[in-house]
């Protein structure tokens, strides 16, 4: 599905470390540019087509239309912005009458709707999850981790990216690392 990009052995690493790690799980924490999009895009194009279920990549709002077009122009992936919390609790539905032997199904969702509780109700269950700028979920007291802990549970592989997964204390990377891990102490 790569459309325009010239393959890098370094933005491979995540996909390849993701393959055999094993945990279902991977923190990608490179500087600003690096090129974390475009190994997360080498993962989303992997796993895209492994499951019966949509990849969500949740993303501050200023980059959900970003997503949309590196998704587009280098992967040649058709990604559903997600901009009203309406749109984000129908894509279950939208999920079971879509045919993901012909395409994959990706939504490109804004992270403030985690900002809020979400209720009982609430159910997505993503085959693959990526979450860019994952450090603004590093306080395990807040609404927005608590949310996506949530989302993170029913994810089959879950991908973080962040350039400063440390902020304040060693407490910020083990916070993401709870989200990434869920299914370890």
């Amino acid at each position: 599905m790569v459309t325009k990009l010239i393959q890098t052995p370094y933005q491979l690493i995540g996909l390849t470390k993701l393959r055999l790690n094993n945990l279902k799980g991977l923190l990608i924490t490179d500087g600003v540019g690096v090129g974390k999009t475009i190994s997360a895009g080498y993962i989303i194009s992997y796993y895209s087509m492994k499951f019966d279920q949509a990849v969500y990549v949740i993303s501050p709002m200023g980059l959900v239309d970003k997503w949309v077009l590196e998704l587009k122009d280098k992967f040649g992936f058709n990604a559903t912005p997600i901009r009203k919390f309406e749109q984000l609790k129908i894509t279950k539905e939208e999920c079971k009458y879509h045919d993901f032997s012909k395409e994959p199904k990706i939504y490109v969702v804004s992270n403030t709707f985690l900002r809020k509780e979400l209720d009982d109700n609430f159910d997505i269950s993503p085959g693959l999850l990526v979450v860019d700028e994952i450090h603004n979920f590093r306080n395990s007291n807040t609404v927005g981790f608590s949310s996506l802990k949530k989302i993170c549970e029913k994810s089959r592989i879950r991908i973080g990216l962040s350039a400063t997964p440390f902020n304040n204390s060693f407490s910020d990377v083990v916070s993401i690392y709870h989200l990434l891990f869920p299914n370890y102490e």
